[in-house]
């Protein structure tokens, strides 16, 4: 078992619990509604034991953070894990992931059908400072390639399931940033500004199959961080 593991059972005992209704939380916190979505292929073998596919924050304290684990995946939301959740076999294929707030639950979508339903816990999104990274956490490389990273602010996306997007994901009301690989280079189709972008491949490989290519993440130093800014506040209007 994982040390994510090994914690989730303090960590659960500690939490108060999911959201009450209209956002609410339990003791009183207020939940946001949001969504983050993207297209991986997580390459087999792995070069760490917990690989970080993004986070805000390190390990266990994440105000935001998703991992790959070889034990189950963990969603880390306000210090709070969520997890293991078991996945299935995704290694060197495309899947579609979408972790979403409604305000009271958080949802999580593998190719469009919802794997996993637990009520908001742990402290509210509402660092605006700490970096945002994508492809480790400081030190827990993730190795593997992603298009169309979408981080949206005030939507619930998703609220059922749903069939997994067949051609590019395009900017709505509330994007923050949105991600990809073409052959011009790397992309923000929002332009979200304080973005720094080390060690990256572009690969002709993505969901589509029409040639736009991916972000490759090479599984030791291959990171994208953006600083902190309102944009990964995720529970603040």
């Amino acid at each position: 078992m994982s040390i994510h593991g090994l914690l989730q059972g303090v960590i659960n005992s500690a939490a108060s619990g999911g959201g009450g209704g209209g956002g609410g939380g339990g003791g009183g916190v207020t939940y946001g509604t949001w969504t983050i979505e993207w297209w991986g292929k997580k390459l087999s073998p792995q070069t760490n034991s917990v690989p970080r596919v993004f986070a805000c924050g390190v390990d266990t304290s994440a105000s935001i953070g998703y991992s790959n684990e070889s034990g189950g995946d963990y969603i880390w939301t306000g210090g709070t894990g969520t997890g293991p959740i078991t996945v299935g076999s995704i290694a060197n294929t495309w899947v579609h992931w979408a972790i979403v707030s409604d305000g009271s639950n958080l949802n999580f979508y593998k190719n469009g059908v919802n794997i996993n339903i637990s009520g908001r816990a742990g402290s509210a999104i509402t660092d605006a400072s700490t970096n945002f990274t994508i492809g480790n956490d400081t030190s827990s490389f993730w190795k593997g390639r992603i298009t169309d990273f979408h981080i949206i602010k005030g939507t619930a996306k998703y609220t059922s399931d749903f069939t997994p997007p067949s051609s590019r994901i395009q900017t709505q009301s509330g994007t923050q940033t949105l991600l990809y690989a073409d052959g011009n280079g790397f992309q923000d189709a929002a332009g979200l500004g304080g973005r720094s972008v080390s060690d990256w491949t572009y690969s002709t490989d993505n969901p589509y199959n029409d040639g736009a290519g991916s972000i490759e993440f090479n599984g030791s130093t291959t990171t994208i961080i953006f600083q902190g800014q309102a944009a990964f506040a995720l529970d603040v209007a």
